[in-house]
């Protein structure tokens, strides 16, 4: 029975974390409305659900507030998992403007190995309400979060540079 199951309901059903309503509600006013810069979630402390923990609007350049996004990957999750969705622009080659909403799983190397077990398993299951990311990533430290590392993959996953 267990190899006519994909991997990611294995995944799901190994955690049974689901987002709640407040995940697609946030995500889709930031891709609608470009309410927020970004989105941080974390698995509430019962684990039962994946839920909004902040929300922040643009307050400058997508470069600008990268780095507040990262300085709080950074500083209050260095030792906590989390997910996060960021929606990213950049001027292409040509000269037109581009964007995609990066969809970060942040495990960082301090983080508790159960809660690690526990972010990765239950991603499929948020990403799944989030209809729209256009491209994921995992990251488990600084190095990973650049502003610069997330632009080669924001290119990477786009077809106009």
């Amino acid at each position: 029975l267990h190899d006519a199951l994909p991997i990611s309901s294995l995944k799901m059903a190994m955690t049974g974390v689901k987002p709640d309503d407040t995940c697609a509600t946030a995500f889709d006013a930031l891709k609608a409305k470009k309410e927020s810069r970004f989105i941080l979630f974390t698995i509430t402390a019962d684990g039962k659900h994946i839920s909004v923990v902040e929300k922040v609007a643009p307050a400058g350049t997508c470069a600008e507030d990268w780095a507040v996004f990262a300085g709080k990957l950074n500083g209050d999750y260095a030792a906590k998992c989390c997910y996060a969705v960021f929606d990213f622009d950049w001027e292409a080659e040509d000269g037109h403007s581009a964007q995609k909403i990066m969809f970060v799983l942040w495990s960082p190397e301090g983080a508790k190995v159960k809660d690690k077990m526990m972010t990765t398993g239950s991603k499929d299951a948020l990403k799944k309400a989030l209809v729209g990311v256009g491209q994921d990533f995992q990251a488990t430290d600084s190095s990973e979060i650049t502003y610069e590392e997330c632009l080669e993959k924001a290119k990477s996953a786009s077809t106009s540079g």
